[in-house]
């Protein structure tokens, strides 16, 4: 970092004259074809290394950023990488953005533990693309090319200068960004940004290095520097889907994950944790679970398998316990699938059964021993639009109550399970949760 920061100084690169963009060119052969490469690159991972220098009143901050990996793929990304802090601790993050999400995830005691983290732009590599070409069609860029050899490879340089005050407000937040600041308040530090300076080495559409220096003016008056060194790269190969998964964080009885770039949240029964951990484990990443909606959120959450229902109809809300928060647990089901489950697990057809799991592509049925107490298997009779009272009575299933297939499919009994072997397969059991397989 030290020798690119004073070969930018002597060069009067990280001191613009005073008409900012006085002597630069305005366009670059360089800059546009590195843009139209960038966008061509489909996938991408590199192992880089790092280093953020925040200068303030006071004192000087650094951060080292060592050992890192990112992952690109479309406007997907994560990051994983040691954080040495200025007080001598250090922890291991991951970063993943999707599309316009940022979680971030710090590695504590062997665990992931993710949160949401709210940024002032997107982040993502289509926008940030888009966000450099904007700058560059309003002429907001100066350019002082030449030619550098990044970890042996001859790569272009481009010493950038940014005239700020041709930025809208969103640009200067970009530029906030761009400079390390995603997170801050851009009310209080957009209208400080002072000429934005940076350096691009480039090569095959990926930025082999990248310094910025960011500037704030008073009251807040701090330069932030980040330099970024790319030490390998890999263009176009295949990157395992599951790499832009965001660990789920489960507390007690609930389970917080990401699905499709969007937080959930949902109900999380620590006893199921072996079932799902087979679920995981040895079906295909393609499968679809039908289970009574209840349990939706923690077989995508924690197994990462699409489920035919996980959140109720407004139609059943009466049977649900506490208030659902669409923004939080996720929209409602359709009413007509709910009644489907629900009649599918309280008939005493099986065939039935195989026919909606058919209707949903559905290849797997879990169940579990909570669904045929009394309390719950009331509640899924009245759903289904059948009286409790002549499946259940005195706390005792009655033999109408036996002959539906849900307590069946729990059921020891030998015929029971000769006939569940015409359409189904057990592939799981423990004392809580059966998992079957359509045939």
């Amino acid at each position: 970092m030290i020798s690119l920061v004073s070969t930018l100084l002597l060069s009067g690169f990280l001191s613009p004259p005073s008409s900012v963009l006085e002597g630069m060119e305005s366009k670059s052969a360089t800059f546009e074809g590195w843009l139209r490469a960038s966008r061509g690159v489909e996938t991408l991972e590199t192992s880089y290394e790092a280093k953020m220098v925040i200068q303030t009143y006071a004192s000087t901050y650094t951060v080292i950023l060592d050992k890192g990996k990112a992952y690109e793929k479309e406007n997907y990304s994560m990051q994983q990488v040691d954080v040495k802090m200025p007080d001598g601790g250090a922890v291991t993050v991951r970063t993943y953005i999707l599309g316009n999400n940022v979680y971030t995830c710090s590695n504590v005691d062997g665990k992931w533990i993710p949160e949401k983290t709210k940024v002032i732009v997107p982040l993502y590599k289509g926008a940030i693309l888009k966000f450099l070409e904007d700058l560059y069609n309003k002429g907001a860029m100066g350019f002082v090319e030449g030619k550098k050899t990044v970890g042996g490879r001859v790569c272009s340089q481009l010493n950038i200068t940014i005239d700020v005050s041709k930025l809208s407000w969103m640009e200067r937040c970009f530029i906030l960004a761009f400079g390390g600041l995603s997170a801050v308040n851009p009310d209080e530090y957009a209208h400080l940004i002072r000429p934005f300076s940076m350096s691009l080495c480039v090569a095959d559409g990926v930025v082999m290095e990248k310094a910025s220096i960011l500037e704030l003016a008073e009251p807040i008056k701090s330069t932030v520097r980040l330099y970024t060194l790319v030490k390998d790269y890999k263009v176009n190969q295949g990157i395992p889907g599951d790499i832009f998964i965001v660990p789920p964080k489960i507390e007690g009885d609930e389970i917080w994950y990401v699905w499709d770039g969007r937080s959930f949240s949902g109900l999380y029964v620590p006893n199921h944790e072996n079932a799902l951990k087979w679920m995981k484990t040895n079906t295909s990443e393609g499968a679809v679970v039908l289970s009574w909606w209840d349990y939706g959120h923690e077989i995508r959450g924690y197994a990462r398998r699409k489920v035919v229902a996980y959140s109720p109809s407004r139609n059943i809300l009466w049977s649900v316990s506490g208030a659902w928060d669409e923004g939080v647990n996720g929209p409602f089901s359709d009413h007509e699938k709910i009644l489907d489950i629900a009649r599918a697990l309280t008939g005493s057809n099986l065939s039935t059964l195989s026919e909606n799991m058919r209707k949903y592509s559905a290849e797997y049925l879990f169940t579990t021993r909570f669904d045929i107490s009394t309390s719950t298997f009331k509640a899924l009779l009245e759903i289904a639009g059948l009286n409790p009272d002549n499946y259940i009575a005195n706390g005792e299933f009655t033999e109408l109550g036996k002959s539906t297939n849900l307590h069946r499919l729990w059921s020891d009994n030998p015929a029971a399970a000769e006939d569940i072997g015409k359409f189904l397969s057990l592939v799981y059991e423990d004392q809580n949760v059966r998992i079957y397989r359509l045939k």
